[in-house]
């Protein structure tokens, strides 16, 4: 995968020594390139449009390599889409029925390319204010570019809030002049990806708050959908 990279402008690690088999390290191993710089801190998502512009921009360069993308496995979700339902843990409101009835729906057409398939802001690097890397590419994948984007909302509005999240994607759309016309089920699918990928009967890591932003968000997302 990070050989796909490597011709291209995205600031991701270069792959140095692999040990696939694990024969010279007792288990398999591979070696990158160190980038510099750290997760994202305070001063760097001080400005928050600087922030997710910086975001917006370096993930439209992934997209861009929609021939690398093609060389790899088609994306796949963490739960079954065309039966989708509110886990248990989850409070049976309308907005939680109603998402899960969205994303039962097929897919809208849709152009594929490489997607990250795990872009959020602690898969990436900052130095002095500037974005300088991206890592963890364990998932790369060949998928819609509306689902990297909306697992990055997903991630911003837990982390910064439903206006970050927006703006965002009013970024990406200027990076890169894309309509994205079927955001808002992307949305749902990804945010569902994450509430219905593990034990159905526990919410894991969700916290109550983070619940409750999420539905507003799923909210806005049922509200905005054609």
């Amino acid at each position: 995968m990070l050989e796909l990279l490597r011709p291209a402008p995205v600031p991701a690690p270069v792959a140095v020594a692999a040990d696939p088999a694990g024969d010279h390290c007792d288990v398999p191993a591979i070696l990158l390139s160190r980038l510099p710089g750290h997760p994202p801190r305070p001063p760097d998502t001080r400005d928050g449009s600087g922030f997710c512009r910086q975001l917006a921009e370096t993930v439209a360069l992934i997209h861009d390599l929609a021939d690398a993308g093609a060389c790899l496995p088609r994306y796949r979700l963490y739960y079954d889409r065309a039966h989708a339902e509110p886990a248990r843990w989850m409070p049976r409101t309308p907005v939680w029925e109603r998402a899960a009835a969205a994303v039962r729906q097929p897919p809208p057409p849709t152009a594929m390319t490489l997607i990250h398939r795990d872009y959020h802001p602690e898969n990436t690097l900052w130095a002095r204010g500037r974005l300088s890397g991206v890592v963890d590419w364990t998932q790369a994948s060949y998928g819609p570019r509306e689902l990297d984007l909306a697992h990055m909302r997903w991630n911003l509005v837990a982390g910064y809030g439903q206006k970050a999240a927006d703006r965002f994607l009013v970024c990406y759309r200027a990076t890169t002049s894309t309509p994205l016309s079927d955001q808002s089920y992307w949305d749902l699918v990804a945010l569902l990806d994450l509430l219905l990928d593990g034990d159905p009967t526990e919410p894991g890591d969700i916290e109550p708050n983070d619940l409750r932003r999420f539905e507003n968000y799923a909210a806005t997302a049922l509200a905005s959908q054609p």
